[in-house]
């Protein structure tokens, strides 16, 4: 008994100096390691130094890093999404995906030129990367860089308008549509008329000289000038051109000059709607003019189901009432 007392004291002791070391070693391993507020902070950054412009790229160590090329690619793509940071795409061996990354980011709306020369020169996105950057910038420069066409034009065509620029108007070609159009809104936004002589093309709708006629009208509406509409060759551009002025003038002698009843009666429909004065109408002398003006106005202002009454033709009386 005596024999198996000593051997418990003595692993009792034995213990007791084991834990005693190791609670030893543990302090002092504990004041070596620094804590983790002291482990998070930084130091101040130098006055003079400037702030990285991208996060800063994973250690050799990290997930992506370990990862099999096919699936380290992948992870990588995921980081620059992340983070918006190309650096991420340049590190993806695959060429087509390093493309589809550097195109989900300028998506994103990360958009320079850096960016877009990163792309293959074969890859589609890099011309509309240069479209994106040139609108971004209003900087036509980055539309020269571009060889496809379509591309071209529409870049061309929304720095012109960005710009007021008539003469980036000129760079786009003669089959884009929307060629007359570029000129004619520069011109009303200038209230230019010598830009209109600049077009000169047409579309499967309207010739060139239409096209020129719309865009002295658009001019016209803007500087509210009868006299720009005089200088109009076809005549439904022409009434088109003293309906717009008319309108933007509340002048309904000028609805007068229009050539077709239709279009007459709604221009002094809506000038009497304006003026708040339903006689207008009468001006129209003709029946069909006066009628078709105080249908126009009912049913464009949900009232005054009384006017129907001065309409003539019965027919037309009974619609009005029926739809007021």
């Amino acid at each position: 008994m005596l024999t198996a007392c000593t051997k418990s004291e003595d692993l009792s002791v034995r213990g007791s100096t084991e834990n005693q070391v190791s609670e030893e070693k543990y302090d002092e391993q504990v004041q070596e390691t620094p804590s983790a507020s002291e482990q998070t902070q930084t130091s101040p950054a130098e006055p003079d130094q400037a702030e990285p412009a991208q996060p800063a790229l994973p250690a050799p160590s990290s997930n992506c890093d370990s990862e099999a090329q096919p699936e380290k690619d992948d992870c990588y793509t995921k980081l620059a999404q992340n983070t918006s940071n190309s650096a991420f795409c340049d590190k993806i061996s695959d060429s087509k995906k390093k493309n589809y990354c550097y195109s989900n980011l300028i998506l994103r709306g990360l958009v320079d030129a850096e960016l877009c020369n990163r792309l293959s020169e074969t890859f589609y996105y890099k011309e509309l990367c240069y479209s994106k950057l040139a609108e971004k910038n209003s900087d036509p420069g980055f539309c020269d860089k571009i060889s496809d066409i379509s591309i071209k034009d529409t870049c061309f065509d929304v720095v012109a308008r960005a710009r007021e620029d008539a003469n980036l108007c000129d760079k786009l070609s003669d089959s884009y549509a929307f060629k007359p159009t570029c000129y004619s809104l520069i011109a009303a936004k200038k209230q230019d008329v010598s830009i209109c002589n600049k077009i000169q093309t047409g579309d499967a709708t309207s010739t060139p000289q239409e096209n020129k006629d719309d865009c002295l009208a658009g001019v016209a509406w803007m500087n509210g000038d009868i006299n720009i509409c005089e200088r109009i060759v076809t005549q439904s551009s022409k009434d088109h051109c003293y309906s717009g002025v008319a309108r933007m003038l509340n002048n309904s002698d000028i609805c007068l000059t229009i050539s077709t009843s239709l279009a007459k009666a709604s221009c002094l429909a809506t000038v009497a709607i304006r003026l708040d004065d339903p006689s207008i109408c009468q001006k129209g002398s003709k029946t069909e003019i006066i009628d078709d003006c105080y249908s126009t106005i009912v049913m464009g202002t949900k009232n005054n189901i009384a006017l129907c009454d001065n309409i003539r033709d019965e027919s037309k009386r009974r619609v009005c009432k029926l739809y007021a």
